[in-house]
């Protein structure tokens, strides 16, 4: 049963969906993204300076598995949300807030969970305290992302990108505040979940004096099996792409975690422009799929073609400009981590190409297909990391990515391939 109105679709195709139109929406969601990982990316790197490496690997271990839990409460539900949302503008509003109130109602128990579960695991890495405070942050981050891809799915990017700047330009000033008093990691929680919980408030305000508070609990189940598949792959990103650190974590250590974390930061900040463009062409591309409109093929080509260009300008980049980012950045005893860049350059390409096919094979309804690759992507990630890692060290890490990215690069490909070969057919027939 679908979840929405029979109502016109609010942009059919990519001819209607103007070039200017996406390349502003683009422009606006980058900027955003640009600037929120760049708030955040500094915050980092003064939190990391002001607490040492070991505080520091502590942290990042710790949002990371907290990060990969958190899809036990969001569960596929935003990415479901902006493959569908532009449909009807009235229930992609309600859609959202019911969304966000499940969230909501999941977070508490997850929050209990995870306060008694993971200090058990590792107490040393994973402290009660630093636990407790890490959830709150990302129990916020959860509402906070909802809201935004509610904005995003019918392409309101002024906003989105409002709620996506605020909070990390609140915590960055907090934290350079901190670090002229105090070297504590708890001070720096404390400061976190404090202004992610007001940044979540504000923004729950928002979208209430503009979209209304709609919610409807039947539709609550219907919601949460649709976005199963999406929960599914989200788990298997987030495994191969994070289990990284949570691996150096658990079993070189806290310090090797917070020396591996510039790097794995900096990657997530190159793929800021992918990720905008992801964010901004799945919901072009699932009206376009979803109207059938014949523009589709190219569209789809176009948007391979300038992925492929821009992974290799960031790679490129990464290994020109990176290792002096480090050193100046971070310091001395960050030298460690730039001896990992070189192949980490790689991945930056391999996934900024990974994202234009995996939002083709999201707007073609493809989503379960993606599982396969996803699944041998993890797979192989997590068995060469817990293969090689104390043998060879940080470097292991940086190649198990590697070889990961290229399966899940190849399986889109297969997919991809095939994709445009029942497309092109369906044209075909068409024009007879």
């Amino acid at each position: 049963m679908s979840l929405w109105r029979h109502q016109a679709p609010l942009v059919h195709s990519p001819g209607q969906a103007t070039r200017g139109m996406i390349a502003r929406s683009i422009g606006m969601l980058f900027s955003g993204s640009v600037a929120s990982r760049l708030f955040a990316a500094v915050s980092l790197i003064v939190m990391a300076r002001s607490v040492g490496p070991t505080a520091f690997g502590q942290f990042v271990a710790t949002i990371t598995i907290v990060r990969l839990l958190s899809l036990l409460i969001s569960l596929g539900m935003d990415q479901w949300l902006l493959r569908n949302g532009g449909q009807s503008q009235t229930q992609a509003a309600l859609t959202t807030t019911t969304i966000a109130t499940l969230k909501l109602l999941l977070g508490m128990p997850w929050l209990i969970a995870l306060f008694v579960l993971l200090p058990r695991i590792n107490p040393a890495l994973f402290t009660t305290e630093t636990v407790i405070w890490v959830g709150l942050i990302v129990w916020c981050e959860e509402l906070i992302n909802t809201l935004i891809v509610g904005y995003q799915s019918t392409l309101n990017v002024r906003l989105a990108s409002l709620l996506t700047v605020t909070p990390q330009a609140l915590i960055l000033l907090g934290t350079v505040l901190i670090a002229l008093y105090t070297q504590a990691l708890s001070t720096n929680l404390v400061m976190r979940s404090a202004t992610m919980i007001g940044c979540t408030i504000l923004a729950g305000a928002l979208w209430g004096w503009r979209a209304q508070f709609q919610m409807r609990h039947h539709i609550f189940l219907p919601i949460i099996i649709a976005s199963l598949p999406f929960a599914l792959s989200n788990f298997l990103v987030m495994l191969y792409g994070t289990a990284d650190i949570i691996l150096v974590g658990q079993l070189l250590g806290s310090e090797a975690a917070g020396i591996y974390a510039p790097a794995s930061n900096l990657i997530g900040l190159l793929y800021l422009a992918p990720g905008a463009y992801f964010a901004v062409m799945v919901p072009v591309l699932s009206r376009a799929a979803d109207a059938a409109s014949p523009g589709l093929p190219r569209a789809m080509s176009v948007y391979v073609s300038v992925s492929l260009l821009l992974g290799a300008l960031l790679a490129a980049g990464m290994m020109l400009v990176a290792p002096l980012f480090i050193q100046i950045a971070y310091g001395a005893a960050y030298a460690t981590t730039t001896a990992l860049l070189p192949p980490l350059s790689v991945v930056v390409w391999l996934h900024t190409v990974s994202f234009s096919l995996a939002a083709i094979l999201t707007a073609l309804n493809l989503q379960k297909q993606r599982l396969i690759p996803q699944t041998a992507a993890a797979v192989i990630n997590i068995g060469l990391n817990l293969a090689l890692l104390q043998p060879y060290g940080l470097i292991a890490v940086a190649w198990s990515f590697v070889a990961s990215e290229i399966i899940l690069v190849a399986g889109y490909w297969l997919l991809y391939r095939r994709a445009g070969a029942q497309l092109a057919h369906r044209t075909q027939a068409i024009d007879l």
